[in-house]
């Protein structure tokens, strides 16, 4: 897949092709091992599949911008054993027609198969605002989104036992197990899979075919199916819910930059000029001179 990493190059691109735009924000950068864990989760786990990559490739622009680099832990073991992992983090993709206007967001990780559900909604929503005024695009955007919220809600509240309950908060604290909110999708133990995996890796050359029962990448991939499936529940109805609430509220949704401002502070809880993005709060001590903290001199 061609991803631009030059907002106003994939701006071109789609008022030449008359397609939206698919913009990837996230911590770090998409063409690198260590970026935010849900991007590359989405590198292994979701852009892979055939059905996702078809979406992206016909569909979209394609473009990723990094929010910020991402937190990186290293963790000397002392004997010459080593690990490196990046620490919180988040990613969203941001849907927006072919003039560069925002029309959905979806945050956080999702399972292939809702990711294509949610992902053909909001682009039929782009193309549909892509020709109107800023101001006929409001309306239009605060109502689709509005009357989506509605749907989310209105299933939640069947799905917890709560039929005529519509406050997100009661629903949230109501959803006890969020992975069963989820479908369970099977993912297969692919060699992409394998590399990212230690003890997979080491296996080697294991054909295809013997793969989906020798290697120990099917211990771990059992949890991680859990994992995303409640990913997916909480995102779609907490996290995106919190997306439609923006637009059906008429607040300024245009400008993806600052719509990505508002989403990793008021939704992420990351908050863009905290420059230890929660790692190191005011209130917590450490024993260690300086907290721990340094900051590289220019």
């Amino acid at each position: 897949m061609n991803w631009h990493t030059d907002f106003d190059a994939a701006l071109a691109e789609a008022a030449r092709t008359h397609k939206p735009l698919l913009s990837l924000h996230l911590l770090g950068r998409l063409d690198e091992e260590l970026s935010c864990a849900n991007s590359r989760f989405f590198r292994t786990t979701l852009y892979p599949r055939p059905e996702v990559g078809r979406r992206l490739r016909e569909r979209f622009v394609l473009h990723w911008h990094s929010v910020r680099p991402v937190p990186v832990v290293r963790v000397d073991f002392g004997d010459g054993r080593r690990m490196v992992r990046t620490v919180t983090g988040n990613s969203a993709h941001f849907v927006l027609d072919a003039r560069g206007r925002t029309a959905d967001v979806l945050p956080g990780l999702y399972s292939a198969e809702a990711f294509c559900e949610v992902l053909d909604a909001a682009h039929a929503l782009a193309v549909e605002v892509s020709g109107l005024s800023d101001a006929k695009r409001s309306r239009v955007l605060a109502e689709r989104h509005r009357a989506a919220h509605a749907r989310t809600l209105e299933r939640w509240a069947l799905e917890v036992g709560r039929p005529k309950e519509r406050n997100p908060a009661v629903l949230e604290a109501a959803t006890a197990d969020w992975a069963s909110l989820g479908e369970l999708e099977p993912l297969e133990p692919t060699p992409l899979l394998a590399r990212k995996h230690p003890t997979a890796f080491e296996a080697g050359r294991i054909a295809l075919t013997k793969m989906r029962v020798e290697l120990p990448i099917l211990k771990a991939l059992g949890p991680l199916e859990r994992s995303i499936a409640a990913d997916t529940a909480r995102n779609e109805r907490v996290l995106h819910g919190r997306v439609h609430e923006r637009f059906a509220s008429g607040a300024p949704t245009a400008d993806p930059l600052s719509f990505s401002d508002w989403l990793y502070r008021d939704v992420f809880l990351m908050p863009p000029e905290d420059p230890w993005l929660g790692l190191a709060p005011d209130d917590a001590w450490s024993g260690i001179e300086g907290g721990g903290l340094t900051v590289a001199s220019e």
